[in-house]
């Protein structure tokens, strides 16, 4: 199967949204409620780090790289390093999902609608926080 028939038909960032959105929704349920636990447990067992990166972690960043690569050679993102571009995604929505479950009940996403979160989350994420005016002022 060539690796092009894994990119995301349509618009990336709408896909994209669903996908947090589901995340969102995940968190919401309960149902990772323990990846902090086991994230922590990894950082003291060099065994069941080792594993959680074998089994896990590097071949769901690789694969990340590849759509990444596909997705630049496409014109559709900018040509950044695969690896540094993953992570630093990456990074930042597990960095929002582990804040998010430790605010818990007392999160002020709370009050937000989930699709509002996810819009936000992909608005910083494909465009970043300068507005398109402040752009434009430093050119």
């Amino acid at each position: 199967m060539k690796s092009s028939n894994r990119l995301p038909k349509g618009n990336i960032a709408v896909t994209f949204e669903s996908i947090l959105q589901n995340r969102l929704e995940l968190i919401e349920s309960g149902l990772i409620s323990h990846i902090p636990t086991l994230m922590s447990e990894a950082q003291r067992d060099p065994e069941l780090k080792a594993l959680t990166a074998k089994r896990f972690l590097q071949p769901f960043l690789s694969r990340m790289e590849g759509v990444y690569r596909e997705l630049a050679a496409s014109g559709q993102y900018r040509h950044l390093e695969p690896t540094v571009a993953v992570r630093c995604v990456g990074g930042m929505l597990l960095g929002f999902l582990m804040l998010r479950m430790m605010e818990g009940e007392a999160s002020p996403l709370n009050r937000l609608p989930r699709d509002e979160i996810a819009k936000s989350m992909i608005e910083l994420l494909f465009h970043g926080l300068l507005d398109d005016r402040t752009e434009e002022n430093n050119k």
